[in-house]
C-alpha cells in the first residue's frame, strides 16, 4: 500500500469534514466547516451495523467543532483516521459526523450531494469486510495455506530460477468484493461507482480499485471493472461520449444490481441511488421521474419484479406503482423493455402525455411523496391461465415458475404476464395497456403491455405487472387516456 497519495488535485470540499488532528496527540480531531474551500480529503464507505455510532447531533454540533478524542470513535472510523494519516491527507468525510443526524433539513441537503462527496474525494476508504462500525477496517485475516514451488525460467537462455507461491483463494476478486458485507448495502453501490479511487480492506487482503482496473495486495491485477462501475465510468474522459441508449442500458444494469441490496430504512430507496441519478441527468439532460427517465418512456415502464417475488410497499407509500422503487426485492429493470427496444418496426406505441412528481425535500432525485403519469394508449381486458408456466433447468435447480400464460378470447395462450408482487391470489382477469406493438427481426409480432388495475383514486389506475403477447390483441381497440399512480 502506498504511504502517500501522489499528485492529487485540489477539488471542492464538502460542507463539513473531519480534521484528523495530529498523530502525536497534540491536536485532537475536530469537525471543520469547509466554507466553500478547495482541497484534498478521503471519504469513508462503511456499514453502521447494529451499534450506535459516534454521531453529530443538533445538540452536540458545537462540541464536535471543538474536538473529540480518537477513543470516542467507533473502531472503523478510528481506523479510517489512521489510514488517512498514512496516506498523507488531513481531512476525512464520515456520514455519521459530517451530516447532522436527526436534522431532516441537513440530511436532505447533504444526502443530495453524494455524487460530489465521493466523486471529489481523493480516495475512498472502504471497510469492505466489516459488518459493523465497531469491526474496524483491519479485520482478522483468514491466512490461506501457501506452498512454494521452485521454477526454472524458460523465457531466456539463462539458468535463472525463481519461486512461484500457490495459495488457497477465498474466490475471485469480484466474488470477494461483490459478496462482502459492505457491498450488500444499498447506499454503498453509488459510493463505489462514483469514487475515483478506492482502497478495499477485505477479508483476505487489501484491494485497489480505480477507473481503470482493480489490483490486489498479492499482485493480482484485474483489468476489467465490476459491472456497475464499468457501466458508468464517470471518472474517465473518453473521445466519444456514450449515446443516450448506452447510458440508459447502464442505468438499468445499475438498478437491477441495486434492487438486490439491503437498506435499513425503506424510505431511502430513491435517496440511496440519487447520486448516480444526478450524474446521469447532468450527462444526458434527461428528466428524472422517481427512478425512471421521461426520455426512456414508455419502454422504461416494462421492468419486471424478478420471478414475481417482489413485494410492493404497502405500509407507507414510497413510490408510484409504475416505478421499480415501489417494490421491495429484486427487479429486472430491463425486463420486457429489452425486447421492446429491439423491435425491427414499431406499428403502435403508447404516448406519455404528462408526469407529475412531488418531492419530499430538496433533493430532486430523492424521496417523493406523490407521483402520477398520464398515458394515451389502447387497453383491453385479458385473462390468464390458472397455473404458472414451468421451466426445467436440468433438475439440479428445480422448476422455476413465475410467469402466467395470457389467454386470448378463444382460450389459447398468446403470451405471458409477470405480476409485480407475490399476492396469494392473483387476479384471474385484468386490464392490459398496450405499450408498443411491432415486429421482431424475424418477422414475429410482439405486443408489450402493462397490467393495470383500478386504484383507490377515482379514474386512476395502478400497475400490477407487465407482459407480452404474440397476437394483435388490440386491433379493434380505440386509444384512451389513463392516469397511473
Amino acid at each position: 500500500m502506498p504511504t502517500q497519495i501522489a499528485e492529487v488535485e485540489d477539488g471542492p470540499l464538502p460542507t463539513r469534514l473531519i480534521n484528523i488532528g495530529s498523530a502525536d496527540g497534540k491536536q485532537n480531531p475536530f469537525l471543520w466547516e469547509c466554507g466553500g474551500s478547495e482541497g484534498c480529503y478521503a471519504a469513508l464507505s462503511y456499514c453502521w451495523g447494529t451499534s450506535t455510532p459516534f454521531t453529530t447531533q443538533i445538540g452536540s454540533y458545537k462540541d464536535r467543532l471543538q474536538g473529540f478524542t480518537l477513543d470516542e470513535l467507533p473502531k472503523t472510523v478510528r481506523d479510517a483516521v489512521v489510514i488517512t494519516r498514512i496516506l498523507g491527507l488531513q481531512f476525512l468525510w464520515v456520514d455519521a459526523l459530517c451530516i447532522i443526524q436527526g436534522d431532516s433539513n441537513d440530511w436532505q441537503r447533504e444526502s443530495s450531494k453524494m455524487d460530489h462527496i465521493y466523486g471529489n474525494a481523493s480516495i475512498t476508504i472502504a471497510a469492505t469486510a466489516s459488518k459493523d462500525s465497531n469491526d474496524g477496517c483491519f479485520v482478522r485475516r483468514t491466512t490461506p495455506l501457501t506452498n512454494s514451488v521452485p521454477l526454472r525460467s524458460v523465457c531466456s537462455n539463462s539458468d535463472e530460477t525463481g519461486t512461484m507461491f500457490i495459495s488457497e483463494k477465498l474466490g475471485s476478486v469480484h466474488e470477494i468484493l461483490d459478496r462482502s458485507p459492505l457491498n450488500n448495502r444499498g447506499w454503498c453501490l453509488q459510493e463505489r461507482v462514483i469514487s475515483r479511487r478506492i482502497i478495499h480492506f477485505a477479508q483476505d487482503q487489501m484491494y485497489w480499485e480505480c477507473q481503470k482496473h482493480c489490483a490486489a495486495e498479492d499482485g493480482t491485477i484485474i483489468e476489467d471493472q465490476n459491472a456497475p462501475k464499468r457501466c458508468l465510468n464517470f471518472g474517465e474522459v473518453s473521445f466519444r461520449e456514450p449515446t443516450f441508449a448506452t447510458v440508459m442500458r447502464s442505468w438499468h444494469t445499475i438498478v437491477t444490481e441495486y434492487s438486490m441490496r439491503n437498506l435499513s430504512c425503506s424510505s431511502d430507496k430513491l435517496p440511496a441511488i440519487s447520486g448516480l441519478a444526478s450524474q446521469i441527468a447532468k450527462r444526458t439532460g434527461a428528466e428524472y421521474l422517481a427512478g425512471l427517465w421521461r426520455q426512456d418512456l414508455p419502454f422504461g415502464l416494462l421492468w419486471q419484479a424478478s420471478h414475481g417475488e417482489g413485494k410492493r410497499v404497502t405500509d407507507k407509500w414510497r413510490a408510484p406503482s409504475w416505478s421499480w422503487a415501489s417494490i421491495d426485492g429484486p427487479v429486472n429493470s430491463q425486463g420486457y423493455r429489452a425486447g421492446a427496444i429491439l423491435l425491427d418496426k414499431i406499428l403502435d406505441e403508447a404516448v406519455t402525455l404528462s408526469a407529475e412528481i412531488h418531492l419530499a425535500g430538496q433533493n430532486p432525485f430523492g424521496e417523493v411523496i406523490d407521483a402520477l403519469i398520464t398515458i394515451r394508449g389502447r387497453t383491453k381486458r385479458a385473462r390468464r391461465a390458472s397455473t404458472k408456466k414451468q421451466f426445467d433447468y436440468g433438475g439440479w435447480v428445480g422448476n422455476v415458475s413465475y410467469e402466467f400464460p395470457i389467454l386470448n378470447d378463444k382460450g389459447l395462450a398468446i403470451g405471458d404476464v409477470v405480476f409485480d408482487y407475490g399476492l396469494e391470489k392473483k387476479p384471474e382477469s385484468f386490464d392490459c395497456l398496450l405499450i408498443c406493438k411491432g415486429h421482431t427481426k424475424t418477422g414475429d409480432l410482439r405486443c408489450y403491455v402493462l397490467i393495470i388495475a383500478c386504484a383507490s383514486r377515482m379514474d386512476h389506475y395502478m400497475r400490477i405487472g407487465a407482459g407480452y403477447m404474440t397476437e394483435d390483441y388490440f386491433q379493434s381497440c380505440d386509444s384512451r387516456i389513463i392516469t397511473i399512480v
